[in-house]
Parts: C-alpha cells; structure tokens; sequence
C-alpha cells in the first residue's frame, strides 16, 4: 500500500490543509481496499472527462467541425495521447492491451517489472 499526500485549498478562504490517503499502489491494492465496482466507477468518470475534453478541444478549433469533434470524443482511448500531427501510445495502455487481447498475462507483466525494478 501506497500513501499519497494531498493538498486543498480554499480560493474562498485562503485555507489549505495536507493529509495522508492511501488508494493502494497498484489497481490490484485499489480493488482490495475500495472494491471492482468503486474502482471502475471512479476510472469511467475519469475516461468520460477527458472523453469530453478531447471533444471540447476540437470545438474549440473554428476551423474543426462538430463531426470532428464527435470523432474526437467517440474514438478517445484512455492512455493514448494526441498532440498535433497524431497519436503517441501510454507504455501502461500498450501492456493494458497486451493483457486483454491475451497476449501477455498480468502475471508476465508483474514479473518483468519486478525483474527490471530490481535488476
């Protein structure tokens, strides 16, 4: 288990206060403490914001159409970011997808990694 420290302040108050929270290190440590379902729940809320913001930012182009900003939002993939001239694959999405196409296990992955972070 992994604690994050954060911090919030109040643009009303001026106020800002710092704690300790733990939400696991790794997705496994998150579903153990906070359940598949709450997980999930919290990475679709995330995946639809940023869904939006790759529409909004199209919009936001007047030489782009509200086809292209439908395209945008519809074709968004958590982990691939887009910047200009195209598309630039997240390391963590690229094995995502290994893992779901069956093409490598959760466990090869876990191995590998713990064998290059310890090499």
């Amino acid at each position: 288990m992994a604690n994050a420290t954060i911090t919030v302040k109040s643009p009303k108050t001026g106020r800002e206060v710092s704690f300790e929270r733990d939400f696991g290190s790794n997705i496994e440590e998150s579903v153990q403490l906070f359940g598949s379902e709450v997980v999930h729940s919290v990475f679709t809320a995330q995946a639809t914001i940023r869904a939006q913001g790759a529409a909004r930012s199209v919009l936001d182009k007047e030489d782009k159409s509200v086809e292209d900003a439908l395209k945008a939002g519809e074709t968004y993939t958590p982990g691939v970011v887009r910047r200009g001239g195209g598309s630039k694959k997240d390391p963590f999405s690229v094995l995502a997808a290994k893992i779901n196409s069956g093409q490598l296990s959760q466990e090869e992955i876990l191995a590998e990694l713990d064998k290059r972070l310890n090499a």
